[in-house]
């Protein structure tokens, strides 16, 4: 498979990733915004199925499984957070 179509195919774990993690209790909810940078009092982020990413009304910014996988196992690297990714749902 190559890189890009990796890439693409994980991004379809987001929602999964996401409620595995107690971030996201459901899909028609809004969620608190999962950038650890963000004190998000009231839950002011939604999960778009569509297109598998996080908007967060508050900071303004869009989340993906990769961000998702950074804030929460302190990865930096878009390489490190394809490799969790890849460990987490298989090759």
């Amino acid at each position: 498979m190559s890189d890009s179509n990796k890439i693409q195919y994980y991004k379809q774990f987001t929602e999964d990733f996401l409620k595995e993690n107690n971030l996201m209790e459901s899909p028609k909810k809004n969620m608190h915004c999962i950038d650890p940078a963000h004190e998000d009092v009231h839950p002011s982020a939604h999960f778009y199925e569509d297109k598998n990413i996080v908007k967060c009304f508050g900071c303004g910014k869009t989340f993906d499984i990769y961000d998702a996988l950074g804030f929460q196992y302190g990865l930096k690297s878009f390489k490190d957070q394809l490799a969790k990714a890849e460990e987490l749902y298989g090759p």
